[in-house]
């Protein structure tokens, strides 16, 4: 699957407030990328999305 197509489903999900399938998209999308400046477009959405939850740790550890 493409990272376009990942994005484009995790935003699919976002709409439908399916927050954790949106976050599993995008953490599926960050680990096809190497550093870069996509990646980091990524990684800010990511964040974005996951402030509203309190397990942040657990989550962003998950992502790891």
């Amino acid at each position: 699957m493409s990272i376009e197509t990942l994005k484009e489903d995790a935003r699919r999900h976002e709409q439908n407030e399916e927050w954790d399938k949106a976050l599993v998209q995008y953490g599926v999308a960050i680990a096809k990328l190497a550093e870069s400046e996509r990646a980091v477009e990524l990684y800010e959405k990511v964040f974005s999305l996951d402030i509203n939850f309190a397990d942040v740790t657990d989550r962003l550890r998950d992502l790891r």
